[in-house]
């Protein structure tokens, strides 16, 4: 008897232990492609191929194959200038490529008068994988006194309102405090709309669309540092974007793209959520604060350049969906960022020591996550390694749990310590669960489903109780 409850105990903790120990959301890095030269970012057409921007001004195609063609796509190499942060840094395509082929480019030239951020518009050629160099249409340009902090991203909107991110332009601190200047586009977020003609306007609802004076109209959001990554999350309504820090706090910011109000995200007047230098801010102004901040290398932590990501909105990995992923360049950590519930945002670690030199991670056409890396110079895909639990089998008496090789029930949140099976009969009406057990390291928790037991044998005690027609259907009788 002694030895049959000790083995009971050691059964019920075991499984104690196994139902607390669901794997949490982690990532793996997959080798893709690669022979790339520093890569800045990639981007989708809306079919199975991934266009990956270099530096250098070249942009290459990869098949779904995964082997990078031999042709570039675009080589505008001549003109860009790729010295520390400056180069081809931005590429997104038309929302109506399939029809127009247009695509857009952000890069930095040197046209022999210094240095200048270029926002063009080139088409494909007759070659689907060949655009045509010759079709370049300037849509913005704007002239740079530094090597550093470009920003440099472009993305689309539902709309098709193209957003466009430009740092602060400076080698530290922003001097100028043109991320504070309205005059200026250095340091802020800038919102057109593209026009077939090879101009742009400018969207009547942009907050300074009417301001007049020196202030720009373009200008969407602004007191930010270096938002080298951003994107817009359609399906949530969202700009998102990382902006590197000086010297303390990396940081993650989010703003609603029907928000048109102008908001201020703070610098140079704030780093993360404290002061950085006020000398030329006003104390009443209502700054943005981020939604994360990751201490840098030279303040305790150890990231030193956040890379923007994005919501993954994919099928293959369900226990990612709806979170936004980003990195660190130095350090290799990947995080995410989720709805909490409540109207907040929880933050886990999906990765905690990745491949160091991570600059940018995007998706496919069909929501999936890729990432280059221009330290490495590759193109990498990020999957959830634990693969999609199936639901739970339901049967006219049992509940079969998805194949694994190991089970934990549970029935109303209650641990069942003896129910260790694949198949279980319940002996009560409830919600039952199952925690299965699915090899190299991932145990998983299955859909809830309910339960319910209805049968009338020896009902009051009266044997010869039937139920006509059997099976039922829209009326019986009893």
């Amino acid at each position: 008897m002694r030895s049959t409850t000790t083995a009971f105990s050691i059964l019920f903790s075991f499984f104690s232990l196994f139902a607390a120990a669901q794997s949490p959301v982690t990532i793996q890095i997959v080798d893709w492609a690669e022979g790339f030269f520093n890569p800045t970012d990639l981007a989708n057409a809306g079919d199975d191929r991934l266009f990956v921007a270099q530096q250098t001004g070249v942009i290459a195609i990869v098949p779904d194959s995964g082997t990078v063609l031999p042709t570039p796509f675009l080589d505008i190499s001549s003109k860009v200038i790729f010295t520390a942060e400056q180069g081809l840094l931005g590429l997104a395509f038309d929302p109506a490529y399939t029809s127009n082929g247009f695509f857009y480019v952000h890069y930095v030239a040197d046209d022999g008068l210094g240095h200048r951020s270029v926002v063009a518009r080139y088409s494909v050629s007759t070659d689907p994988d060949v655009a045509d160099p010759l079709s370049e249409v300037v849509l913005f340009t704007w002239p740079q006194t530094s090597v550093e902090h470009k920003g440099g991203d472009l993305a689309f909107a539902p709309d098709s309102t193209l957003f466009i991110s430009f740092g602060d332009g400076s080698s530290g601190g922003d001097p100028q405090n043109s991320a504070q200047d309205l005059s200026d586009p250095l340091g802020s977020i800038l919102r057109i709309r593209p026009e077939p003609g090879g101009t742009y306007s400018i969207p009547s609802d942009n907050p300074f669309a009417n301001a007049g004076g020196d202030t720009l109209p373009e200008i969407w959001a602004y007191g930010v540092r270096n938002p080298f990554r951003i994107t817009v999350d359609a399906p949530s309504g969202a700009l998102w974007f990382g902006d590197v820090g000086q010297s303390s706090w990396e940081e993650v910011d989010r703003w609603p793209v029907d928000d048109n109000s102008g908001p201020d995200f703070g610098w140079r007047c704030h780093e993360g959520f404290v002061d950085y230098d006020f000398s030329l801010c006003d104390i009443n102004t209502p700054f943005v604060d981020p939604l994360a901040v990751e201490a840098n290398a030279l303040n305790g932590g150890s990231w030193c350049a956040v890379a923007g990501g994005r919501v993954y909105r994919g099928a293959a990995h369900p226990r990612l969906q709806g979170r936004y992923l980003f990195a660190d360049y130095c350090s290799g950590q990947v995080r995410s960022l989720r709805p909490d519930g409540i109207g907040g945002w929880t933050e886990e670690v999906l990765l905690q020591n990745g491949p160091v030199g991570m600059v940018a991670i995007d998706q496919d056409a069909s929501g999936e996550l890729f990432a280059v890396n221009n330290f490495q110079h590759k193109l990498v895909h990020i999957v959830d390694p634990c693969p999609p639990l199936p639901n739970i089998g339901v049967a006219s008496d049992s509940l079969h749990a998805p194949p694994g090789v190991g089970y934990a029930w549970y029935a109303d949140g209650v641990l069942l310590p003896m129910e260790t099976g694949a198949v279980i009969a319940p002996m009560a009406s409830g919600n039952y669960h199952v925690l299965v057990d699915l090899g190299n390291g991932c145990v998983l928790s299955s859909d809830t489903v309910q339960f319910v037991i209805s049968t009338l044998a020896g009902a009051l005690g009266a044997p010869t109780l039937r139920v006509r027609p059997n099976p039922a259907h829209d009326e019986v009788l009893i």
